[in-house]
């Protein structure tokens, strides 16, 4: 079964020097955590990912020169193996599209608690995506507004599952249980977890029956 490995190494992107700072300073003091630089816009962080491997980013986005949105764009281009956590202090609906769109695998206000950020560090470094309440219930709304809109169905509506998240598909569609498929990948069981609700999620459905029977109907599984 996966284990955690013995650091994660993050790189904190943000025009704000004091934010950096302060960040930097909260997560070096946790054990498996390692500040592998700073950044204060995209293209400095783009420049730093040729020389030094990151596990996860911390992606502000709004910034000069090269926003967080291209920025993450760049980043899952070129490096894919890197996580990406946006760090903004907006909920607009189009920060929260465009950083999804990118490829972001989790978003957060700048609001948020020092503590549940590391938690969203140590998901998404396992390969898991993190969406705090709020926002997961803003995204389903938008992505439900958009297919009424367009009169679309939501594979046409450009609804997406990481390859992580098709496995985990397959896998309840096999009937397999939460241990099961952590064995089978080489992932914890809270990983499953997370990728089941994100699952759920995506689909806007409200079980593992639902998801199987949606995710048939979408051409996702025979």
């Amino acid at each position: 079964m996966g284990v955690f490995p013995s650091f994660i190494r993050v790189l904190i992107v943000d025009d704000h020097a004091l934010l950096r700072d302060t960040l930097r300073e909260r997560l070096e003091d946790e054990a498996d955590l390692q500040v592998v630089g700073t950044c204060s816009n995209g293209r400095e962080a783009l420049e730093l990912l040729q020389q030094v491997p990151v596990d996860v980013v911390l992606m502000d986005v709004d910034m000069p020169e090269l926003d967080g949105i291209a920025a993450t764009q760049a980043i899952k281009q070129d490096h894919p193996g890197t996580r990406v956590v946006a760090l903004t202090a907006y909920d607009q609906d189009e920060t929260l599209l465009g950083m999804m769109a990118a490829g972001s695998d989790g978003f957060c206000l700048k609001t948020i608690d020092v503590s549940t950020l590391i938690q969203a560090i140590h998901w998404v470094a396992q390969g898991a995506t993190y969406l705090p309440p709020e926002i997961n219930l803003r995204l389903r709304q938008l992505m439900q507004r958009s297919w009424q809109g367009m009169g679309s169905s939501p594979e046409q509506a450009g609804i997406s599952l990481t390859a992580r998240e098709q496995e985990i598909l397959q896998g309840i569609a096999q009937g397999l249980s939460n241990s099961e498929m952590a064995e089978l990948h080489a992932i914890s069981v809270n990983t499953v977890r997370c990728h089941v609700k994100n699952i759920l999620t995506k689909l806007d459905v409200h079980d593992r029956l639902q998801a199987v029977r949606k995710a048939k109907h979408m051409g996702w599984l025979k």
